[in-house]
């Protein structure tokens, strides 16, 4: 599952830093729902506007590779956006797809043999 929120009243990184730290450790305590102990974890990706540009569409992008990485990461994290991070998710979907093109090739390519 996946949550969107936008914080406008953080006026620095350290501010999303801190408030990541403090969403991540509340949404690991455990839980208790009809008698039964449930943990669960939290990934945050986080984008800041004056770096990472003004549309929303980039910034919802932006926000999106960063949770991508931090779940990468493992559970418990958050990352912000780096440039970066775009340019190896754009390398990894090339590579998807040249590596899935081959494949796609050969399971629509019939062999008839006379009998």
């Amino acid at each position: 599952m996946a949550a969107t929120s936008v914080h406008s009243a953080l006026d620095r990184p350290a501010d999303a830093s801190g408030l990541a730290r403090r969403l991540v450790k509340a949404l690991a305590a455990p839980y208790e729902i009809e008698d039964h102990q449930v943990v669960i974890g939290a990934s945050i990706g986080i984008t800041v506007i004056s770096a990472d540009g003004e549309s929303p569409d980039l910034l919802l992008k932006h926000a999106d590779i960063a949770l991508y990485m931090a779940k990468a990461d493992g559970r418990g994290t958050y990352r912000f956006f780096e440039p970066e991070m775009d340019a190896r998710m754009q390398a990894r979907r090339s590579m998807d797809l040249e590596l899935r093109l081959p494949w796609r090739w050969r399971s629509s390519s019939y062999s008839i043999s006379p009998s």
